[in-house]
């Protein structure tokens, strides 16, 4: 089972939150989150950042995380 982007974070903390859609005109609301919610990214039953996830019900493959600590930004990128 995959997340859903918008339950992950809860809009709030010290780092903005994007999503760059390859392959399809799409886009997403940005969000906020704190340094401990990193953890929300790693699948619990495998130890390993989540591959794929859901974006508004639609599955995507996440490509990279993009993580920038000097300017507090985080960015997935994600192939539909």
């Amino acid at each position: 089972m995959f997340p859903e982007y918008l339950n992950l974070f809860e809009n709030h903390g010290e780092y903005d939150v994007s999503v760059n859609f390859i392959g399809r005109d799409a886009s997403i609301r940005k969000t906020r989150m704190r340094a401990e919610d990193f953890k929300r990214l790693i699948n619990p039953k495998t130890g390993m950042f989540y591959e794929k996830m859901y974006f508004d019900d639609y599955l995507a493959k996440v490509l990279r995380y993009i993580i920038k600590p000097d300017e507090r930004v985080v960015e997935i990128v994600v192939e539909m």
